[in-house]
């Protein structure tokens, strides 16, 4: 446990003589700044590209959200669609897009989940055990009737390289791949909300949280800071902004290396940020 708390001060001020007044966040000319896994224009329409972050120059998905879309979808990888939104009913093969979905007040469009046993965000679950959401199964072999029963606008899920989705692809409900698991930096992780908002229909909220929660701060800015985050001291006009960092004797050294390594991805970003619950996002499988 020393060695792991050495280790955290360690990176901590690595990551804090990183902070230098000034500087930028690189944009990109899509809508989406901060994220390399997803883009979005919104010149003419809403498309959207995923890109494989296994293959250099392939795609994951292509696609043109409208309400004007015809029901027919079939799902061919890399290829180009044109899928219906606003979704109204989806499934939800991932605990951190469930608890994203709640975020930005559309839970009531959540059918059902796969891998309930480790969802924890506390609206879900209560409508799981009460019947509102429905348990698929396990979400690497999930319930395929079920959720044929619930005739879903989509069904939410998570891609892995050269894994395809088996029944779920023959189905003819658009599958969303959320890769946003993929991005290496926490502000490209978070601003997939924005691309989720505008599947839901809630594209201002969407926009709105992100800039407040992440992104919209400024060297010598101090966002008002509710009393269950707390605030690491100031260095060089960087002020840092954490959240319930899980550092306790149960986390082996590889878990603490990867947690310190996002964490040092918050300390680089200027001005600081106050992310979501980023957290609670995930939970141990054991």
């Amino acid at each position: 446990m020393k060695y792991n708390v050495a280790l955290l001060h360690l990176i901590i001020y690595m990551g804090l003589l990183s902070c230098k007044s000034g500087g930028d966040i690189h944009v990109h000319d899509n809508l989406m700044e901060y994220a390399h896994v997803i883009s979005i224009s919104e010149n003419d329409g809403i498309a959207v590209s995923v890109r494989n972050p296994w293959k250099e120059g392939a795609f994951l998905q292509n696609f043109i959200l409208s309400e004007k879309a015809g029901r027919d979808y079939v799902y061919m990888p890399g290829s180009s669609s044109e899928i219906r939104t606003p979704f109204r009913k989806v499934v939800v093969m991932t605990n951190s897009v469930a608890r994203l979905i709640d975020e930005l007040g559309m839970v009531g469009s959540i059918a059902g989940v796969c891998d309930a046993q480790y969802i924890r965000d506390p609206e879900v679950v209560s409508r799981i055990q009460d019947g509102r959401i429905i348990d698929c199964g396990d979400g690497m072999n999930p319930d395929v009737e079920k959720i044929m029963d619930l005739q879903p606008d989509a069904i939410f899920v998570s891609p892995f390289e050269n894994a395809g989705y088996g029944q779920l692809e023959k189905l003819g409900v658009p599958l969303i791949e959320c890769a946003e698991y993929m991005e290496t930096s926490p502000l490209g992780r978070a601003e997939w909300m924005r691309f989720y908002g505008r599947l839901l229909g809630v594209r201002e909220r969407a926009d709105s949280l992100f800039r407040y929660g992440s992104a919209d701060c400024s060297y010598g800015t101090v966002l008002p800071v509710p009393s269950e985050r707390f605030l690491l001291p100031s260095f060089r006009d960087c002020q840092v902004f954490c959240r319930e960092f899980p550092l306790s004797e149960r986390y082996g050294v590889p878990d603490v290396l990867l947690h310190l390594f996002f964490l040092l991805h918050l300390f680089l970003l200027p001005g600081g940020c106050v992310l979501p619950r980023l957290w609670h996002l995930s939970v141990p499988l054991s």
